[in-house]
């Protein structure tokens, strides 16, 4: 084989490589920026605030592998005996809460949730929670 020939083909080995690794890492962005799910893992100290209308439940979880918010909301449900009810948005592949604690969504409010006071801007059971987060459900008008 000539010099030249070598040169080629690890040009095209080179070119495949950079193409296969540019590929899986916009796979991975792509997953960041759509909220894909998030893997379990372990977290602390986090807090939940659930604010209906008339009433309030809070709930400090010191230890959980329930770290995205939604999973969060139905731990604290099975612990205060409460009922959560969502949607699975099949073109999203994501869950719209519907109702908590008998609440329902309507007449122009609808449980929206923050993670450390900001609005949630993916759905809820693909924003993952770290040590230390503070989660708030409010059942109120939406924030457009």
């Amino acid at each position: 084989m000539k010099l030249g020939e070598i040169k080629e083909r690890y040009k095209a080995i080179l070119f495949g490589t950079v193409v296969v690794i540019g590929v899986i890492g916009l796979a991975y962005l792509g997953n960041y920026i759509t909220g894909q799910p998030v893997e379990q893992g372990q977290v602390r100290n986090l807090q939940i605030s659930i604010v209906g209308e008339d009433w309030s439940i809070d709930c400090t979880m010191e230890e959980t592998t329930n770290n995205t918010v939604y999973r969060l909301l139905l731990e604290c449900s099975e612990i205060y005996g409460f009922e959560v009810e969502g949607t699975v948005w099949q073109p999203y592949n994501a869950v719209f809460v519907d109702s908590v604690n008998d609440v329902e969504n309507g007449d122009g409010k609808w449980w929206q949730y923050y993670v450390n006071g900001k609005y949630g801007e993916i759905s809820s059971d693909r924003k993952q929670l770290f040590d230390g987060d503070l989660v708030e459900w409010r059942f109120e008008l939406p924030r457009f």
